[in-house]
């Protein structure tokens, strides 16, 4: 009897995994508020100023998106992921060079996302999806559960770095570790699909598997069918209003902290706890999805964040407050780990990329409207109890709107599809 193969789709996973945890769209919210101070000292600038880079860059990232899921639909995701984390090495090391005009620093925030669209979850999401099918959830949260991993070493080595190298040669030590490690580790060992490898999805049996009439990967909506459909719309409006007031919270936490005197280091600790929740919270909202239908698992993993701000609205001291951004961790590693779970669930892999990247468009639209138009509040309130009732809010409703998602289809061949095989036949 032959010993079955180690499954190379695990390799996949966490090699994604090292691939988004290094990611722009982890290093800006991990960095911008701890770079606050030295930003603020140099250059005079403010909170509300710092902060609108992660608006930048989430503008352009909405813009990027649906091209990037285009163009990986089309000529596939390996090229695209390697040539992207190699561009976001040399613009983050090119941060050295910044200078007291702020414009040059909100650009380099908008080359971030034009550039290095590739090194987001979009690619991935298709590489990962195209190797599970049974098991995509715990593949998934594997995967995304390393951006809490990121997270988490952005928040730590990042206050060492500017302590013993000053602000800007940090970002050359950055750019330098993704040019030299990560970029090379992603061309080495990503492939495209599992029977490259000898596999069939999930790592069942190849021959068993080309028996199918028609593969996995070919069964599902197009965009355009896509959008036609109520649920397309309801995970766009859930994976906008959610993503808003937990990412307001990862990039304001430590300024929050400091101003109510926590001292630096504590406050970066403190968001070093919430990114470190996010593995958990990646790992276990894709177990439960595997198992459970994924919107309710989402619906019900809000309710640690709320929790989590409710907390923090009430003044909560530093222990407290590593707790509150530890429930505000999890509840944002499940709703990223969820949203191209429920992609390929809802809508299938004809079009894979491109449904999901219209998604993640949304996502990064609450993501980056979040944290300065919380800034903005703070100063028009003067103080974060009220901004965070309405963070709260946005949460509720997010909730609500996931728990009326319907039960998944039966995915067939988009009708392109359907007249392929006809014809063939």
């Amino acid at each position: 009897m032959q010993q079955k193969r180690f499954f190379y789709g695990w390799i996949i996973a966490i090699v994604s995994g090292v691939g988004l945890g290094t990611s722009f769209m982890i290093f800006i919210p991990a960095t911008l508020g701890i770079l606050a101070a030295s930003l603020h000292k140099e250059f005079g600038w403010g909170l509300a100023q710092i902060t609108s880079a992660n608006l930048v860059a989430t503008c352009f990232t909405v813009i990027v998106a649906p091209f990037l899921g285009a163009l990986v639909d089309r000529v596939g995701a390996k090229r695209i992921i390697v040539c992207a984390f190699i561009i976001e090495a040399l613009l983050i090391a090119s941060f050295y060079f910044v200078g007291s005009n702020i414009v040059w620093f909100y650009a380099r925030y908008a080359l971030l996302a034009v550039l290095s669209a590739g090194t987001t979850t979009v690619p991935f999401a298709r590489i990962i999806s195209r190797w599970f099918d049974r098991r995509r959830g715990i593949a998934l949260g594997i995967a995304l559960a390393f951006t809490g991993i990121g997270g988490a070493t952005w928040s730590k080595a990042v206050p060492y770095l500017i302590e013993h190298f000053g602000w800007r040669s940090s970002f050359l030590w950055e750019g330098c570790f993704i040019l030299v490690i990560v970029a090379p580790l992603l061309l080495l060992v990503l492939r495209e699909n599992p029977e490259s490898m000898g596999f069939a999805i999930d790592g069942d049996a190849l021959a068993a598997a080309k028996k199918a009439a028609l593969p996995v990967e070919k069964t599902g909506l197009t965009l355009r069918e896509a959008i036609r459909t109520r649920t397309f719309w309801a995970v766009a409006f859930a994976f906008f209003i959610i993503p808003f007031p937990i990412q307001s919270i990862m990039v304001i936490l430590v300024p929050m902290l400091i101003t109510n005197g926590v001292a630096p280091k504590t406050a970066a600790t403190a968001q070093a706890s919430l990114w470190i929740a996010m593995v958990f919270g990646r790992l276990f909202s894709g177990w439960l999805v595997d198992r459970f239908f994924a919107p309710r698992v989402a619906a019900g993993l809000v309710l640690p964040a709320l929790i989590g701000v409710a907390m923090l609205s009430a003044g909560a001291g530093i222990s407290a407050a590593i707790v509150a951004a530890m429930l505000v961790g999890i509840a944002n590693g499940s709703e990223g780990n969820i949203l191209p779970y429920l992609t390929g669930k809802y809508f299938g892999l004809k079009q894979y990329t491109s449904i999901y990247a219209s998604f993640f468009s949304c996502y990064a639209l609450g993501s980056g409207l979040g944290a300065p138009l919380t800034a903005l509040m703070v100063t028009h309130f003067g103080g974060y109890t009220k901004p965070l009732y309405v963070l709260m809010g946005c949460l509720v409703v997010g909730a609500c709107t996931l728990m009326t998602f319907r039960a998944y289809p039966v995915l067939k061949a988009s009708t392109d599809q359907r007249q392929v095989a006809t014809a063939k036949a």
